[in-house]
């Protein structure tokens, strides 16, 4: 199978189409290296929208997912032109989710309404790591979003078992049994997060590959952690493009779950 041969980044493109390219969309989940690409774009002098579309290079900001959720809420079939600064080149959109409270989670458009995003004036990435799931643990809100998200809400907070010592040897033999239990009850509950983070991490590429298979496009494989020059000098041959912009984001290669 051809998708089993790209395991880290697919590159989704329609090279009939590659001159006339309006739009690079990445579609990977929140953390799965967008900032990499987005600096890397930049660096190069091509529009490229993180996060905010006003201007903006970070929060508060009007964001480009609160943006396109309203104009598709209002049926705009030209929602991104609409979000996007005014500009006759190439726009690339690198995050575009919305955070909510209630519900808690996040709205992902890459996921959620990915039908809205398919069209054949748009270069595709889905940007996937593999070690993504190690990768937004690191981040508590964020991996409780995620989980939220996709229905899988965690209980992460350990228990601390109340105890009674008169002396201080039997307060301190105490406090060493609810030291290793409560240790005990933080690996069960990572183990049953990283199972979880896993598991949406792969739902979310069935669901891109089950939604692009019926388009009329060319797959490249480019492994995240290194800079896509050669892929995109296919589509862009005009552009010169430099693998010193391609920049490393630290803290995003390990991690472990925050409590």
């Amino acid at each position: 199978m051809l998708w089993n041969s790209l395991p880290w980044l697919w590159l989704v493109v329609c090279s009939a189409y590659a001159q006339d390219l309006h739009r690079i969309v990445l579609l990977g989940l929140p953390r799965a290296g967008a900032e990499r690409m987005h600096v890397f774009f930049t660096c190069h002098g091509v529009q490229s929208l993180h996060y905010c579309c006003d201007g903006q290079d970070a929060f508060p900001c009007a964001t480009c997912g609160e943006c396109l959720h309203a104009e598709w809420s209002h049926k705009n079939p030209n929602a991104w032109q609409a979000c996007a600064p005014p500009s006759s080149s190439l726009t690339v959109w690198s995050r575009f989710d919305v955070e909510s409270t209630d519900p808690f989670g996040y709205f992902l458009p890459q996921h959620f309404a990915l039908s809205l995003l398919l069209d054949d004036e748009t270069l595709f990435i889905c940007n996937h790591r593999s070690n993504w799931p190690y990768g937004i643990s690191r981040w508590h809100s964020m991996t409780q979003r995620i989980l939220a998200s996709f229905g899988r809400q965690e209980n992460m907070r350990v228990t601390v078992p109340q105890y009674r010592a008169r002396r201080k040897k039997a307060a301190a033999r105490q406090f060493h049994v609810w030291l290793e239990e409560s240790i005990d009850q933080q690996d069960k509950r990572l183990n049953v997060t990283m199972t979880s983070l896993r598991e949406i991490d792969e739902q979310h590429r069935s669901h891109v590959r089950a939604n692009v298979k019926d388009y009329p496009l060319v797959a490249w494989n480019v492994d995240v952690d290194e800079p896509p020059i050669a892929q995109l000098q296919r589509y862009f041959p005009q552009m010169e493009w430099k693998a010193s912009c391609w920049k490393g984001m630290d803290g995003y290669d390990e991690g472990h779950l925050i409590l």
